[in-house]
């Protein structure tokens, strides 16, 4: 993970770690900490709260320009994401997105 903040994480790195911690969930929300389940019950990772710019830039921007119409348009939008270990099912919204990582 190297020396920096959990702030500067990127995705593949916060799924990384949650998957370290036996992780099956992970949820990202504007104005909320990183939660994920593990087997021991909901855990928080990171102490910070997202902005909307952050979840713009980590989450919203990896998406292509039709994934984010059907978020703007319908409120959700279900993608695989490529996070450098293998791909993950996401439930995305405009302000939360949900990673299924088991």
């Amino acid at each position: 993970m190297g020396f920096f903040s959990k702030k500067e994480w990127s995705l593949t790195d916060t799924v990384a770690f949650a998957r370290k911690l036996g992780s099956t969930d992970m949820t990202c929300q504007v104005g909320s900490p990183v939660l994920i389940t593990t087997p021991g019950g909901v855990r928080t990772i990171a102490g910070f709260s997202w902005s909307q710019a952050d979840y713009d830039q980590r989450i919203l921007a990896r998406l292509d320009v039709f994934a984010r119409e059907d978020v703007r348009k319908h409120g959700r939008y279900d993608a695989q994401f490529d996070v450098g270990d293998g791909n993950v099912a996401a439930q995305i919204e405009p302000t939360k997105a949900r990673f299924i990582l088991a």
